[in-house]
């Protein structure tokens, strides 16, 4: 570009007062090459660079002119009036209130290059009272509250991080199986302990009795495992008779019904056990019968514990639980009603084979 003297007087957004030298486009300097003008300064680009506007209100800093992000620099970078101050610029940061002091403030917050008391530049809280609350929380079982703030609570939050594990309890026996399922309440039909066998019968979880029956009530993997000699459970009959003493005894009143009994084992009846008794009271109450005859069923379980019921006093039916040790039976039954009174019956058996089982 060739080098001319200026030859015309400049005024302050004016027109020139000479014509410019031929060749030369009038315009505004742009000095620091951002691309707008100063509008104090109009002259030719025969003498430096020019543009056609005057927008640029710093012609002296490249990062000053109207297209200018704003920033903290004590300087008015996009030239709208404002120097560090409230301002539409993503350069300058948002500061929210924050109440509980957990790190996060609510609103739409305010734009400052000052650090503002109580504030903080992460938003998102949705309750600024409880400081427990905010979108760094951990999403924990607490009746609907929702703690990381995504609109959601509880069981309905896939964050859900503090929980119940709950099973199916498809044969409401209190034990689940399959596969876990994590709730803050427990679904409909499920249960919070896990390892049921067979989720078909109620009879069979970890823990329950196991009797003679070719199932694996205890879900120990081993079904009628002998706990008691002879083996309850295998496949033969064995006939036992005894003394028989029975007692009942309401608090203030007891007798004692004195006889023999005869009990069978076969594991191909149903109840396996099955006996009768005959028996002299020795304090008849009114309306009782001085020698009660009855009978009495029962199961067997490998542990040598026996459940079961037996019927005496004209019919009436009573349930019992007892054990075998050794050769003696021993039982108790709980709320007999006999002439209107509550009684408690016990009965014991010594038992003696009649055959010796193979």
């Amino acid at each position: 570009m060739r080098t001319l003297p200026l030859l015309f007087v400049l005024a302050c957004k004016g027109t020139p007062t000479v014509p410019p030298p031929p060749d030369c486009t009038i315009g505004f300097a742009d000095r620091d090459g951002d691309g707008f003008g100063n509008p104090l300064l109009q002259t030719t680009d025969c003498v430096e660079n020019v543009v056609q506007n005057t927008d640029d209100c710093n012609d002296g800093s490249f990062s000053v002119h109207p297209d200018a992000p704003e920033i903290c620099d004590n300087l008015d970078n996009d030239c709208d009036g404002l120097t560090d101050g409230a301002d539409d610029s993503l350069d300058v940061p948002l500061q929210f209130p924050d109440g509980d002091g957990d790190g996060f403030g609510t609103g739409d917050g305010i734009r400052s290059c000052q650090t503002l008391e109580a504030h903080v530049e992460m938003g998102g809280d949705c309750d600024d009272e409880v400081p427990e609350v905010n979108p760094a929380a951990t999403e924990i079982c607490d009746e609907g509250i929702d703690n990381d703030c995504n609109d959601l609570a509880d069981d309905d939050d896939p964050n859900l991080d503090t929980f119940t594990t709950f099973y199916v309890d498809a044969d409401m026996d209190g034990v689940g199986a399959g596969a876990a399922i994590a709730a803050c309440e427990a679904p409909v039909g499920t249960v919070a302990f896990d390892g049921d066998c067979d989720d078909t019968s109620a009879v069979a979880y970890p823990g329950a009795l196991e009797i003679c029956d070719d199932l694996d009530q205890d879900c120990d993997g081993d079904p009628d495992t002998p706990q008691f000699s002879p083996d309850p459970c295998v496949p033969y009959e064995a006939p036992w008779e005894g003394s028989w003493t029975l007692s009942i005894d309401n608090g203030t009143a007891m007798a004692t019904c004195t006889g023999t009994a005869s009990l069978v084992l076969d594991s191909a009846q149903s109840p396996p056990v099955q006996g009768t008794f005959t028996c002299a009271l020795d304090n008849p109450q009114p309306g009782w019968d001085a020698v009660q005859t009855g009978s009495i069923t029962g199961v067997f379980r490998v542990d040598g514990s026996i459940d079961g019921t037996v019927e005496a006093f004209e019919g009436q039916e009573y349930d019992w639980t007892g054990s075998i040790a050794g050769t003696a039976l021993d039982a108790d039954g709980q709320g007999l009603f006999i002439q209107g009174g509550a009684w408690d019956l016990n009965f014991a058996f010594a038992l003696d084979y009649i055959d010796v089982p193979p």
